[in-house]
């Protein structure tokens, strides 16, 4: 099983790397649960929006599952509609989230934890423009 993780550095050091938004991340920590690697991919140019052609790169990598701090909501549905199932990820570290993801302490990501955290809560027709 594959997992991706938006992060703030190119850098394979797991414990040195740092999680960070899915929308304002400039990479893509793709992690492998079988083989323990991480992969990172450079991912600027999608970070305003989760299109479709962002979803056809995890579904490249073979990427069941997203750990974020936040999500908006046409990434959630994205998500959704091709099996992608969204994390809340607890805290910054990136080794620490993976290490929770394995044991099951992570929580799925819900429409409703966009009321608490996200500045996008609504469709991306009524998004504000810092939304987008």
């Amino acid at each position: 099983m594959k997992i991706g993780i938006p992060v703030n550095s190119s850098t394979s050091d797991l414990k040195k790397i740092r999680t960070c938004s899915l929308h304002n991340s400039d990479y893509l920590g793709i992690y492998d649960l079988k083989e323990e690697k991480l992969k990172i991919l450079p991912v600027n140019n999608y970070n305003s929006s989760i299109n479709q052609e962002f979803v056809e790169i995890l579904k490249l990598y073979n990427i069941s599952a997203v750990i974020s701090s936040d999500f908006r909501l046409t990434a959630i549905k994205q998500f959704r509609k091709h099996c992608i199932t969204p994390y809340k990820a607890d805290g910054d570290s990136l080794h620490e989230n993976i290490e929770r993801f394995r044991q099951q302490k992570l929580n799925r990501f819900s429409v409703y934890d966009l009321g608490n955290d996200s500045a996008c809560a609504a469709d991306c027709t009524s998004c504000l423009e810092s939304c987008r």
